[in-house]
């Protein structure tokens, strides 16, 4: 459980990030305001006794420069979640999945050759099911024609049977005995 209370679109991110903002951009503009403040922390903070305007202009700058490589970290590694998650989704066969990040960075490039990767997949999985139902058709086709061959060779056979009987009457034979 978190002391912090979760605010649905409330970030507590945002408000730290325009905090360090506020006061980087105190430190450019007006250091001596900054400065200023050195009495009232110097008992609980000693060494602001040692900085100087440039210092704390550097300080400030380098503070910023980290929370904002920080917050781009973040960025980045959520992008790259929600894509991972879309190439899983199509690991499991979902190929109608597709990612919605359309930047122009590589992140997006990438992004947008899955969804690529993943219609083309999807393409070739729906034509092979295709050709599989054709498939079957064909073969239900040709068992209906064997079983019709089928009949048709046994009547043959047959109605050999049946002339091969008849050439061995004797016709002489049966001519006398009439």
């Amino acid at each position: 459980m978190s002391l912090i209370p979760k605010i649905p679109g409330f970030s507590y991110i945002k408000i730290l990030f325009a905090l360090v903002l506020l006061v980087v951009l105190l430190a450019l503009l007006k250091p001596d305001l900054l400065l200023n403040l050195k009495p009232m922390l110097a008992d609980s903070l000693p060494f602001l006794d040692a900085i100087d305007p440039l210092h704390l202009q550097l300080f400030t700058i380098t503070v910023a420069l980290i929370f904002f490589i920080l917050l781009q970290l973040r960025r980045t590694n959520e992008r790259m979640d929600l894509l991972a998650k879309v190439a899983d989704k199509i690991g499991h066969g979902n190929y109608d999945t597709q990612s919605d990040d359309a930047g122009q960075d590589s992140i997006g490039r990438l992004a947008g050759t899955v969804n690529l990767m993943a219609r083309k997949i999807g393409a070739a999985i729906l034509e092979l099911e295709e050709s599989q139902l054709e498939l079957e058709d064909s073969r239900g086709k040709l068992e209906e024609q064997n079983k019709e061959l089928s009949f048709v060779v046994r009547r043959s056979e047959k109605f050999g049977e049946f002339l091969s009987k008849v050439a061995s009457i004797e016709i002489n034979a049966i001519a006398e005995t009439a």
